[in-house]
């Protein structure tokens, strides 16, 4: 009986000691949770390409904030499905690093958010670029006359586990910067001046696939630089000029580089063509500015 009683006594000591060798099994959180985003930049300046006609200089802007390089912020976020779950739009504020970027609140899971950064002038087309509410083929489309003359993109896929996160982005540049300049002054019988080029481009982020549609028929203008001159105690809107010129964003294919060609063009009063110029095979490199510089009427 002993024996038994020992034996017994054996058993309930290997079961009590298996249960506490067994790991404990934390709940599944499925209540939201706090997702920040950290968004920086990968390239901080453009680099110019050295040759004759591209102006030698380069010029950097270090540090500073995402404000000093776009003025529009947009996110997308989406499942592992590739369902779209969130989307807004933010323009620059005072804030410490230019954008107020609120965090999102969202279940345990995995997702990709994705971040898209522009710059453009005054008289630019804020229309559409990021067409991605199908996550299986998401691409950015840019006219040339939107005059988009900056852009960030950004990808990154993260997973939220059972604890409030913190996401780094890093943006960079999809493309390069194009820009022409017409070095002559204008004659005195030139109405204007336009210019035919590869205009509209598709760029597919996930396959890193670039398409072109060609000619688009841009105006090139004088540009002029607003300020203002004291004159007589009183401030005068001034007007000075720089340059007769066209610049824009371009999006670069998966080896770093587009190739562009371009006709300028300069018509009189009754249309007619007065002097034209082709350039052909205007290379651009991601993260740099190809300058051209046109004589038109030599």
């Amino acid at each position: 009986m002993k024996k038994l009683l020992l034996s017994i006594s054996i058993v309930f000591l290997l079961l009590a000691s298996c249960k506490k060798d067994l790991p404990k099994i934390s709940p599944v959180r499925d209540e939201p949770l706090e997702v920040k985003f950290n968004v920086t930049l990968s390239d901080q300046n453009i680099l110019e390409l050295p040759g004759t006609s591209i102006m030698p200089n380069s010029y950097s802007k270090p540090g500073g904030k995402l404000s000093d390089y776009f003025h529009k912020l947009e996110y997308y976020l989406y499942n592992s499905k590739g369902v779209k779950v969130a989307q807004l739009s933010l323009d620059a504020d005072h804030s410490a690093t230019g954008f107020s970027i609120p965090a999102a609140s969202i279940k345990p899971g995995k997702y990709t958010v994705v971040f898209l950064g522009r710059k453009e002038k005054s008289t630019g087309n804020s229309s559409a670029i990021y067409f991605g509410d199908d996550q299986a083929s998401p691409y950015l489309a840019h006219s040339i006359h939107r005059e988009v003359t900056d852009l960030f993109y950004a990808s990154q896929e993260f997973e939220v586990k059972s604890d409030e996160a913190s996401i780094n982005v890093a943006m960079k540049r999809p493309g390069g910067k194009c820009k022409i300049i017409i070095e002559d002054e204008w004659t005195v019988n030139v109405e204007r001046i336009a210019m035919l080029i590869n205009g509209y481009t598709l760029f597919y982020p996930k396959s890193d696939n670039l398409t072109q549609r060609k000619d688009i028929t841009l105006p090139i203008f004088k540009n002029y630089a607003s300020s203002f001159e004291l004159v007589n105690g009183v401030n005068v809107p001034k007007q000075t000029y720089v340059d007769c010129s066209y610049e824009n964003f371009v999006f670069t294919n998966s080896s770093n580089v587009t190739m562009l060609n371009a006709s300028v063009v300069a018509y009189d009063k009754l249309d007619n063509i007065i002097a034209k110029k082709t350039l052909n095979d205007i290379k651009v490199e991601r993260n740099k500015v190809t300058v051209v510089k046109v004589k038109l009427f030599n």
